[in-house]
């Protein structure tokens, strides 16, 4: 990883420690899309289901390469993953990036109350 980038996930990480330090995030996940919206609208849904709320959603980057976008999620994830808000069943770092697309949108999201996320691949 080229300095810049470095720099840049190290300011993306502060970012979402600020954002987890919030009394009123309880869950969240940073994630990869190349649909932001429609990856909104699945959070949304799936939260609502389980009887909870998406009360955020926000676009950390965009317009990343599939490779520039994983380092990024990599990054991150490996930042937050010992969080005790962190949302993921599996501890390790798996690629999420589902296509080769030059326009990678970086995001962190988070709802309530704390619902288990069962969503492997």
């Amino acid at each position: 990883m080229d300095a810049t980038t470095l720099k840049r996930c190290e300011d993306l990480l502060s970012t979402c420690r600020m954002i987890v330090a919030s009394k009123e995030v309880v869950q969240f996940v940073v994630g990869i899309t190349t649909d932001p919206t429609t990856r909104r609208q699945h959070y949304r849904r799936w939260a609502k289901g389980l009887g909870g709320n998406l009360d955020g959603f926000v676009l950390l980057d965009w317009k990343r390469t599939a490779t520039e976008g994983e380092a990024i999620e990599r990054y991150l994830f490996e930042g937050l993953v010992d969080h005790p808000g962190c949302g993921v069943i599996d501890m390790t770092y798996k690629n999420s990036v589902k296509r080769t697309s030059n326009d990678q949108t970086i995001y962190i999201a988070w709802w309530s109350p704390y619902l288990v996320i069962a969503e492997t691949d």
